[in-house]
């Protein structure tokens, strides 16, 4: 079984395309094609890059300080995981981890979840690292490209952790009812005023209205609102403190037509009144 993805540059319509296969990891997958005018077309991004290692380090920030985005550097995870918890804010994070493949998928998760808010992950990984590529990936917004690896192939890589931000990032606001959301800036506005919510609860708020007179398990918040993985200290009283925010902050009482209540032995139920 062939550990590393193929990278190949063929010609289609008259235009360069990168194409890397990803066939011999998912069987039913389909190749995904970049162009490279894309490529361009996408810098100014903020990407950051989690190295010690000189030599890769110095290959990495080459690639993307040439397709121009802004690159911010961290040596240690703890220094990047404080700078997500502070509010900085990425498009993408190109980190390397030591250990296995199951100590990066943590690692990545780790990053993920300080940041509170959709955000890929593309790991630099070496050989001796992986064990079975066709079931390292976990996560759809967690990647992999094996180092040292060509040019071609980390530029192509890093602009599909690009676009895999796209996909994950709502930009849209959404209404429900008289309450408007704006992902941009995590805001609610409703009635005559407008509340900042934290990226949790804005993520917790905004799931629980789409799924509004449907019973929420504890489960389904977990992997809905935490990247998808369960956690030791995200607990069931994280979960009911993001709630008592919400209901606080926007309001959610019988009175005005809205009930965020807790399903005994289940989890939660908001109800709306247009339903």
């Amino acid at each position: 079984m062939r550990q590393r993805t193929a990278l190949e540059v063929v010609t289609k319509k008259g235009s360069a395309l990168a194409r890397y296969e990803v066939s011999d990891r998912y069987p039913d997958a389909r190749p995904r094609t970049i162009g490279f005018a894309d490529i361009w077309s996408e810098s100014g991004k903020r990407i950051a890059v989690l190295e010690d290692s000189g030599p890769n380090r110095d290959f990495v920030l080459d690639v993307v300080c040439t397709l121009g985005h802004r690159v911010s550097e961290f040596a240690r995870t703890e220094d990047l995981v404080s700078a997500l918890i502070s509010g900085a804010r990425f498009d993408s994070v190109l980190a390397s981890f030591d250990g296995d493949q199951n100590a990066a998928l943590t690692g990545a998760r780790i990053l993920r979840r300080a940041a509170g808010v959709p955000m890929p992950v593309l790991l630099m990984m070496h050989p001796e690292q992986i064990r079975q590529a066709d079931t390292f990936v976990m996560d759809a917004a967690i990647d992999f490209v094996m180092v040292p690896c060509e040019e071609c192939e980390m530029v192509v890589r890093v602009s599909a952790s690009i676009k895999a931000a796209e996909s994950l990032v709502i930009s849209e606001p959404l209404v429900f009812g008289r309450y408007l959301f704006d992902p941009r800036g995590n805001t609610v506005t409703f009635d005559d005023g407008r509340v900042r919510l934290k990226p949790r609860e804005f993520d917790l708020a905004l799931f629980l209205f789409r799924n509004a007179g449907v019973k929420q398990s504890r489960d389904a918040i977990f992997d809905a609102v935490w990247s998808r993985n369960r956690h030791d200290d995200v607990g069931t009283r994280t979960i009911d403190v993001h709630i008592a925010n919400i209901r606080r902050k926007l309001r959610l009482k019988p009175e005005s037509g809205e009930r965020l209540s807790s399903v005994y032995g289940h989890g939660y139920l908001l109800s709306l009144d247009d339903e």
